[in-house]
Parts: structure tokens; C-alpha cells; sequence
């Protein structure tokens, strides 16, 4: 196997675990999300955004390591492969799609975040909730 044949096989492996990562967290994040929203007790449902956010972030730290990695595969190919060939026809603004696809657990680790810290009774932040009364007891 050649250098060139070598990376080329690295990326196609690279671009399937970005697959699978990005889809693995698009079902985690819609599956947890909606699981969050039927639970009726609300110190617990933001628990689960606290636990929703810190994985989601971590997943989304799985996703973008990945991404890089294919990146840097995709910038080691020669000139005259294929995709360099077809990515020269693609007008200048239309970013590669990984970059777009990579973004989502970042903001829906915001969105976790700040269901998190928002509620659902429509009470200002922090007001009666599980943060004040457990981790900052003695503010009033």
C-alpha cells in the first residue's frame, strides 16, 4: 500500500467515525431532550440538563477531535485526488459541511446549559432551584 493509498484509507475511516459520532449525538441530544421534558419534577428535570450539558459536552469534544483529524487527512492528500478535483468547483463560500455538522453539539451544549439554569416556571434565574438550594444554601 502506497503513502497516498494509506491516507486515503485512514480518511475514509476518519469520515465514518465522524459519521457515526455526529449521528450517535443527534440521537443522544433529541432522545434525552424529549426524556428530560417528561419528567414532571422540575429540580430533578434541570439535573438532567446539568448531566445533559456535561456529556453533551464531552461528546461534542469526541466530534470535534474527529473532524479535525479528517480535516488534516483531507489537507494530506495530493493535488490530483478526486476530492481536491471536486472541492476546486465549489464556490468559495459554501464552507465544508464538517465544519457546519461539528457546530451542533456546541450549541446544543448551550441549549442544555441553559435549560439548565433557566427552568420551566418561567422564575428568574437561579430563583428556587436546586442551584440555590443546594449548592449556594446560604444566598438569599
Amino acid at each position: 500500500m502506497t503513502k497516498i493509498e494509506s491516507i486515503d484509507s485512514e480518511r475514509k475511516h476518519l469520515e465514518g467515525l465522524l459519521k457515526d459520532r455526529i449521528n450517535f449525538y443527534l440521537i443522544f441530544s433529541s432522545i434525552f431532550i424529549l426524556g428530560s421534558f417528561s419528567i414532571p419534577d422540575l429540580e430533578v428535570r434541570e439535573l438532567m440538563f446539568v448531566a445533559g450539558a456535561l456529556v453533551s459536552l464531552l461528546i461534542g469534544v469526541a466530534v470535534w477531535r474527529t473532524h479535525l483529524l479528517v480535516s488534516r487527512a483531507l489537507e494530506a492528500l495530493p493535488e490530483t485526488h478526486p476530492y481536491k478535483e471536486y472541492k476546486a468547483t465549489v464556490p468559495w463560500f459554501i464552507p465544508n459541511a464538517n465544519y457546519a455538522l461539528s457546530l451542533i453539539p456546541v450549541v446544543l451544549t448551550l441549549l442544555f446549559a441553559w435549560l439548565a439554569l433557566r427552568g420551566f416556571e418561567g422564575r428568574e434565574i437561579f430563583e428556587q432551584s436546586w442551584f440555590e438550594r443546594y449548592l449556594c444554601p446560604g444566598r438569599t
